[in-house]
């Protein structure tokens, strides 16, 4: 099979241990992209003024997925798809992370927002190099009012992860919750609108462009990529990946601190 696209997830994929982008994946990227022509589109569960550092070190000017499919951007940073989570389900989600002790984030287009500073807001800023409103609720309600009436595109649950497993729990199975929701870390739960998700998002993106689905690879390692693992054509877990997204994979990566994409892009590739 000639495979046309290339999906990559960030945190656990593409970066590092160290968080960063190695010399040998960046090298292979840029052969990929400005050689060969293949597109590679970056799809994260960080918001754009969190990843986009990534996208420019790439040299991308590709359509990005943020906030698990819940924003697209077109290449020249425009936006062709923004889902956003109604306000009554935000303040429902608040409600239950504040009574399960956790932390609630929450992220639209351009900000970060939080209702309590604390070391996971701290840390979450440091990984995505942005400084948080922090705020009540009903000050970030008024923040969107001030700037046209919008509200979050993903909400991100932080804390211990038994009480992140009991509001996974917690929220899918009450009926009035209509939201998508997934574990990306054991301390992490993100919170999107039910029709967002990085599998719908990559098939808009490679169906635009022209490309079958069994042209598509798609690379990640944590529960919010196991859809799009198992929809692309080639779907493939890094080596660091849970068992589970393993599982799914057409094939398996070396893991992040073996530089898995730089060798899995080579060996489909060059």
């Amino acid at each position: 099979m000639a495979y046309k696209i290339v999906f990559l997830d960030i945190d656990g994929t593409l970066l590092n241990p160290e968080h960063e982008i190695t010399p040998g994946t960046l090298g292979t990227i840029t052969h990929l992209t400005k050689e060969l022509g293949i597109p590679v589109v970056l799809a994260t569960a960080r918001p754009y003024h969190g990843a986009y550092f990534f996208r420019d070190q790439l040299g991308l000017d590709t359509p990005m997925i943020c906030f698990n499919g819940a924003l697209i951007l077109n290449g020249d940073g425009s936006h062709k798809v923004s889902h956003q989570v109604d306000r009554d389900m935000v303040s429902k989600v608040a409600g239950a992370s504040e009574a399960h002790d956790l932390n609630l984030a929450l992220h639209d287009f351009e900000k970060s927002y939080a209702v309590r500073r604390d070391h996971w807001i701290t840390l979450e800023e440091e990984l995505t190099k942005t400084k948080a409103f922090i705020g009540s609720l009903e000050d970030i309600f008024e923040q969107w009012e001030q700037r046209g009436g919008h509200t979050a595109n993903k909400l991100m649950a932080m804390g211990e992860p038994r009480n992140i497993t009991r509001l996974e729990d917690h929220l899918k199975s009450d009926p009035a919750i209509d939201l998508t929701i997934n574990i990306s870390h054991p301390s992490y739960l993100e919170i999107t609108h039910p029709s967002a998700s990085k599998h719908l998002a990559i098939k808009q993106i490679h169906e635009s462009l022209g490309i079958d689905r069994e042209e598509v690879v798609a690379i990640g390692d944590s529960f919010n990529d196991l859809e799009m693992i198992k929809y692309a054509g080639l779907g493939v877990a890094m080596g660091n990946a849970h068992k589970d997204v393993q599982r799914v994979a057409d094939r398996i990566a070396p893991a992040n601190d073996e530089e898995g994409v730089m060798k899995t892009l080579n060996e489909l590739f060059f």
